[in-house]
């Protein structure tokens, strides 16, 4: 979806002022594909934000339910308009291929020769990868393909949309538990709410996310009191799951507005009522919830985060983080260079769950280059959000690139989430988006002839 629309529509969502090309519908063709990208945008985030294969799993017992149509969601997205990786995933999401294709390339063969179970061995990790990376692609090509169709105000407003149901399932599945039928996992903490997500600490990263998008979204919006509720409402659901590391995603998110909203004084202002909101709503909440023993578990957690911030960095403080990230940090010394091959990461110590560390479990799994080539996609995404001529695309992005910096350090399945695969697909798309507006613009006005803008208003008058 390039050339065909008109460029004066992009504008809109720019603060551009439409142009009689504006009001002409598009072509039948054109308008067929563009409501076929903006259905299978809708779904693609529903599905991927919110995690509906986990509460269809929770719910009725069936695994994997929504995979299907999630792949039937991305290649609709990409056979509708063409995906090309130049043009769709821009200068930062070519460099996540690259990194991605040298993942892959390095990790499989080293697998391969260095443990049991062949290429079928190594198959699991791979099954993952792909798909997450099919629906960062999808996602790319998806919004902007709808921010060029329908402007940036309503490709953020559909996104603030679809996220404001992560803080609601999160609270309203708080007080109705019995709703899912299924227990995930041995040792489910039912003192922590998780959501429609498969454990709390998934659930905490997911409201950051929200957080990000509704910073996004006061960029373009007058009234800031949506944007002050959608963070505040964000920061309740995060008090719910009682995430310790979503608290410091949180805080370094909020005080990284400062530094990438403009406008830092106005935003002083909506963090400080957001905080205040947040405050009041969990007060509330407290005194409506009868159950003790969540509140000691709450207390607990927020005890030992204070003790890390104070320079306690123990096994007991960081929930045995430590521990695993030094067994992920041992196994990849043994190959320092080209790794332990794929899936060498998730088999580290006694109970192979894994360095809780996307950063340790890339080099362990494919050494150096592969993680040297996913910090370049990070420093990417900041600086071409910092470039970004578009201030809310660049506070999403950014915002973004903040939340999986820090949840990177949290958890080893950044890179097969989809809720984070699907953020990165859409800040790749809308930066490279606002990159083609740009151009577009730059280039119209070489084609206007200086001797127009040059005539005095004399001349035009016909006085001499």
């Amino acid at each position: 979806m390039s050339g065909e629309l008109p460029l004066s529509r992009n504008y809109v969502g720019v603060g551009r002022p439409p142009s009689a090309a504006v009001r002409r519908p598009p072509v039948p063709a054109l308008a067929r594909r563009t409501m076929i990208g903006l259905s299978s945008f809708v779904l693609l985030i529903l599905f991927c934000l919110l995690d509906l294969n986990t509460v269809a799993y929770q719910l009725f017992g069936i695994t994997q339910f929504f995979s299907f149509l999630i792949l039937a969601i991305c290649v609709t997205l990409l056979l509708t308009y063409r995906f090309t990786i130049y043009r769709d995933l821009g200068p930062s999401g070519r460099v996540y291929l690259l990194f991605i294709a040298a993942f892959l390339a390095i990790g499989t063969p080293i697998g391969i020769t260095t443990a049991a179970g062949g290429l079928s061995g190594r198959w699991h990790e791979i099954r993952l990868l792909l798909p997450s990376l099919l629906i960062v692609a999808s996602a790319a090509v998806a919004a902007r393909g709808v921010l060029l169709a329908y402007g940036l105000r309503f490709t953020l407003r559909l996104l603030c949309l679809i996220a404001l149901v992560i803080p609601l399932s999160i609270w309203f599945l708080t007080y109705f538990p019995e709703l899912y039928r299924v227990e995930v996992g041995q040792a489910r903490d039912y003192d922590r709410a998780s959501g429609t997500f498969a454990n709390p600490n998934e659930a905490g990263t997911a409201a950051c996310i929200v957080a990000a998008i509704f910073y996004s979204f006061m960029m373009i919006e007058r009234s800031k009191i949506v944007s002050i509720t959608g963070v505040a409402l964000a920061a309740f659901a995060l008090i719910l799951t009682a995430s310790r590391g979503a608290f410091v995603i949180f805080a370094l998110l909020t005080f990284a507005q400062i530094v990438i909203s403009p406008g830092f004084k106005k935003m002083i202002l909506v963090l400080v009522g957001g905080a205040a909101i947040a405050g009041i709503l969990y007060v509330v909440y407290n005194v409506a919830t009868v159950d003790t023993d969540s509140s000691r578990s709450m207390v607990k957690r927020m005890e030992s985060l204070w003790r890390v911030a104070g320079g306690e960095v123990t096994d007991e403080t960081t929930g045995g983080r430590l521990q695993l990230a030094m067994n992920g940090i041992n196994a990849w010394s043994a190959n320092w260079l080209l790794g332990n091959g794929l899936g060498s990461q998730s088999r580290v110590g006694a109970a192979n769950i894994g360095p809780h560390n996307t950063y340790i479990a890339i080099g362990g799994e494919a050494g150096v280059i592969p993680l040297s080539l996913f910090f370049a996609t990070i420093v990417s995404l900041l600086w071409r959000g910092w470039t970004c001529h578009v201030p809310a695309v660049r506070t999403l992005a950014m915002g973004f690139a903040v939340v999986m910096v820090m949840a990177c350090f949290t958890s080893h399945g950044v890179l097969t989430s989809r809720e984070l695969s699907v953020m990165l697909g859409i800040s790749f798309g809308l930066l490279a988006g606002c990159l083609e507006m740009k151009a577009a613009a730059v280039a119209a006005r070489r084609r206007t002839p200086r001797s127009v803008s040059a005539i005095s208003p004399l001349v035009a008058t016909g006085h001499s």
